[in-house]
């Protein structure tokens, strides 16, 4: 022990030379000596604790700084046993036997009791059956072909495919009822059923209306529009008003004559005006009538749009504003063709008759 301590001595005492002999090169004054001999204790003091603290370290002498290091100790143990408790975890893992289908192998899967954790082990060498399907058939509806239906015996898989061989059969009609009844100026409704599936429809049907013609007498059916009618004539007198002539007086004669040349152009609509029986239109008017008019139209959906129509066409408009006429009778006839009954107009194959709404101006001094 004595020879450690001189021997330790002897290292301060030649630090301190040593210091002494580098502060000596200083500048010669009182500051600078102090100052060396200072960094000479320093360094001699700082090789003395260093010594001590090395000693102390290996007696197994704790330091001032004893509550940190245990601290640390603490956090680094408890890391080591979670570490520990990580890798101590050894799976057990449950067997599951999942049989193959139709489309899907046979196949194991293995699942962990105590984590979870899971992977599936496939068995192709057993392969899989695939569907066995087996048909059958269904019959024709009014609305749908025959189908042929295939499911599989095993999993029910299932689909289906029209049979081309049986369309759809479509509906048998057959009239049932009158639900609303037609008139002259009013169109009815009939309704219609199927014998198959008793699918029923409502359809507008009316009255059948004599026309001669060239060919014989033929049937138009349809009504006549009173309340258009009454709206052309209101248009019309407004429209004399305002080009500074009296308005139209009106006859029940002028009033038939339209009428009957509306429902003619509804079987045979003739731009020469000619009637189907392929007379004058003149022959439609009373002999004892001096200057005569006419315009027609068909096609229009109301009152305001054919009166659009003739006022833009100049020899209609003409016969509108003619100061020489003071009477006009108006007719509208609406042709209504009720094919599931076979109520149906046979249109003249000489004329253009191929609308729902005709029109008649009939003037007259």
């Amino acid at each position: 022990m004595y020879k450690k301590v001189k021997k330790m001595s002897y290292g301060l005492i030649l630090a301190a030379l040593l210091a002494v002999s580098f502060t000596a090169c200083q500048a010669d004054n009182r500051q600078g000596r102090e100052t060396g001999m200072n960094a000479a204790n320093q360094s001699a003091g700082q090789a003395v604790d260093q010594s001590a603290g090395q000693v102390a370290d290996q007696t197994g002498n704790k330091s001032g700084n004893q509550s940190g290091n245990q601290s640390e100790n603490q956090v680094a143990g408890r890391s080591a046993n979670q570490a520990e408790k990580t890798t101590e975890h050894q799976h057990t893992y449950h067997e599951e036997q999942v049989p193959g289908s139709c489309v899907a192998y046979t196949k194991t899967v293995y699942t962990c009791t105590g984590c979870g954790d899971t992977y599936e082990e496939i068995h192709e060498e057993a392969g899989y059956s695939g569907h066995q399907y087996e048909e059958r058939r269904t019959q024709a509806t009014c609305t749908e072909a025959a189908k042929i239906i295939y499911t599989c015996s095993v999993c029910k898989d299932s689909y289906s495919v029209d049979d081309e061989n049986n369309p759809a059969l479509g509906h048998e009609s057959v009239f049932q009822s009158v639900v609303v009844t037609a008139t002259d100026t009013s169109p009815g409704v009939k309704r219609f059923a199927c014998k198959r599936c008793g699918e029923y429809s409502d359809v507008n049907y009316a009255l059948p209306h004599k026309v001669n013609a060239y060919n014989g007498t033929q049937i138009v059916y349809g009504y006549w529009d009173k309340e258009c009618e009454k709206e052309i004539a209101s248009i019309l007198d407004e429209y004399r008003k305002a080009n500074g002539l009296r308005p139209f007086l009106s006859y029940s004669e002028l009033s038939q004559t339209a009428r009957t040349r509306a429902m003619e152009i509804a079987y045979s609509y003739r731009h020469n005006h000619s009637r189907p029986t392929n007379t004058s239109w003149r022959t439609a008017y009373n002999s004892n009538l001096g200057t005569c008019g006419e315009n027609i139209a068909a096609g229009q959906e109301d009152a305001q749009a054919v009166m659009y129509a003739w006022k833009n066409s100049s020899s209609h408009n003409e016969n509108m504003l003619d100061p020489d006429f003071d009477s006009v009778g108006i007719g509208v006839f609406v042709r209504v063709d009720c094919v599931e009954s076979g109520e149906v107009t046979v249109p003249d194959p000489e004329g253009l008759s191929y609308n729902d709404r005709y029109y008649v101006q009939s003037f007259s001094d």
